[in-house]
């Protein structure tokens, strides 16, 4: 998520810091787990699926998770500093073995 602020006098914008989050990427075959949930539609599957992406979810699967259609990285700067946060210890991949986010 991203959140952007403008002013009108003088015309300025102003971007806010994105937040990183851990989150599970669901195979296709467990897609259905959501439906059951009332997670995601039938529709939303079928427009995720057209476009060769996935979902993923952050929060507690059990409560109101939030959840996304989303699609692979391509950007090596972010898969690299997740390897790098792993091989130090950090089990999230961005953070530290408390599960923090950092970036």
């Amino acid at each position: 998520d991203q959140r952007v602020y403008m002013s009108l006098n003088p015309l300025k914008v102003y971007v806010a810091p994105s937040k990183v989050q851990s989150g599970c990427v669901l195979k296709m075959a467990n897609w259905r787990l959501l439906e059951q949930d009332n997670l995601v539609t039938q529709e939303e599957m079928r427009l995720c699926r057209m476009s060769f992406n996935t979902f993923g979810y952050t929060g507690d699967i059990n409560g109101k998770p939030e959840v996304s259609c989303i699609y692979e990285s391509q950007d090596n700067k972010i898969v690299d500093r997740a390897r790098d946060n792993l091989q130090s210890g950090g089990i999230w991949g961005f953070g530290s073995q408390t599960g923090k986010a950092s970036m």
